[in-house]
């Protein structure tokens, strides 16, 4: 009977040490593994590094890394576009005891964004004034007051409209007007209103109407930050960036600084720039988008205001559905001058025309200087100082933002893959 139970003890314990070798052995297994996993994640990182840093003619590698080796292999689908393979190997590839491959798609192919801008002006709470001489050639929506200099000196060629309890006041319309309330304007095609005073309307009069509706704005939030992460994708520029004069290129790209363009410069945008200063450009300075963003426009933003001044040059690619779209997120709304805005406390101000170039400051005012010349603009707020003019192009109702044509090479959402 002894003996028997000695024999039992003896296969318990050989099953014992048995299991607890297989589960060592099975632990060990797993780590290389993940080890290997780890090494090919990282062999792909290093891939999307040397794409970038060699303007993608990178075409692979193989290193060691720690107690592994990890070959990378880059597969051109087109000029846009490659597939990434790391494959790592513990703890070398001749005899490995794990291996992990990881595959990513990536793209420099560049992303575009489709907005509507409707109307010549469009404009928040804040309103818009056109004063003496000034014209807005299209149509104007605003979600606060129309207000010209008086003597309808001040034009809207298109349709107007006022929305809320909001007034037209002192402006010539060449099309309809819409708005709660209509006084001291003239109105070459229909009128829609509650109150008309002292108005001529060429067109039909329509009393009763339902006030227009507050419009938001064609650029959402989520436009600007998708912009913001595109620009911060290709690098960082620490401090204010101001170049010497002569051409240069820029984009995509972070400033956490100031742009500052002064004298002559030529800064050709390759890709969406994020400004976390202010930007101000004079003195002959010009901004354009590099040719190949062909149709498409392109995208530089301001976190403070925006100053064009002194003959400051702004255009597209060229091509006639081009355009440059210059945003500030500046909260300035007029009234006493503070530091933190440009002059006539604006968000963005315009002292010289400026062609093929939107504007839009959501949070301030934009205000435009006598004589000055721009195609498109959105803002809170609005002024246009006399003889100042806004001429809409249709092709702005279907413009294609762009983050440019040279973006640094990304991984594709929804292509990472990994196997054994």
């Amino acid at each position: 009977m002894s003996l028997v139970f000695m024999a039992v003890i003896m296969v318990a314990s050989v099953s014992v040490v048995s299991y607890e070798g297989n589960f060592v052995l099975q632990t060990k297994k797993n780590y290389n593994r993940e080890k290997a996993l780890a090494l090919a994640e990282a062999g792909i990182n290093q891939a999307v590094y040397q794409l970038n840093q060699t303007a993608g003619s990178y075409t692979g590698e193989t290193f060691t890394f720690g107690d592994g080796a990890v070959v990378t292999q880059v597969i051109n689908i087109d000029g846009f576009n490659k597939t990434l393979e790391a494959t790592a190997y513990i703890p070398n590839a001749v005899s490995p005891i794990a291996q992990r491959k990881v595959i990513l798609k990536v793209s420099t192919e560049p992303s575009t964004d489709a907005l509507a801008f409707h109307y010549g002006v469009q404009v928040g709470d804040g309103g818009v004034f056109i004063g003496m001489g000034a014209e807005i050639d299209g149509n104007v929506y605003s979600n606060g007051p129309i207000t010209g200099s008086g003597d309808n000196h001040s034009t809207i060629t298109g349709d107007a409209f006022a929305a809320g309890a909001a007034v037209i006041d002192s402006v010539k319309v060449g099309g309809d007007a819409r708005a709660n309330t209509i006084l001291d304007s003239e109105v070459g095609g229909d009128a829609y209103y509650q109150i008309l005073t002292n108005t001529e309307v060429d067109g039909a009069s329509y009393p009763a109407s339902p006030n227009p509706a507050p419009q938001s704005f064609p650029i959402s939030d989520g436009n600007v930050a998708d912009w913001k992460f595109a620009a911060e994708a290709g690098g960082t520029i620490v401090g204010d960036y101001r170049p010497l004069p002569g051409t240069v290129s820029l984009g995509p790209k972070k400033i956490t600084g100031n742009l500052i363009l002064d004298n002559h410069q030529i800064l050709i945008l390759t890709g969406t720039v994020w400004v976390q200063g202010y930007i101000d450009v004079s003195n002959g300075a010009s901004i354009s988008l590099h040719p190949d963003y062909d149709r498409n426009s392109g995208v530089i933003l301001a976190d403070k205001w925006i100053q064009v001044g002194n003959n400051g040059v702004f255009s597209g690619s060229g091509n006639e559905d081009s355009f440059l779209l210059m945003i500030s997120s500046a909260g300035c709304r007029g009234g006493t001058q503070t530091a933190d805005c440009a002059d006539n406390n604006s968000s963005i101000l315009l002292s010289n025309n400026v062609n093929s170039t939107i504007f839009y400051a959501p949070n301030g005012l934009i205000h435009l200087n006598n004589l000055v010349e721009v195609k498109e603009a959105a803002g809170y707020m609005m002024h246009l100082s006399n003889n100042s003019e806004i001429d809409y192009e249709s092709g702005l109702a279907n413009a294609l933002f762009s983050n440019g044509p040279s973006g640094a090479w990304s991984a594709v959402r929804g292509t990472w893959q990994e196997s054994r």
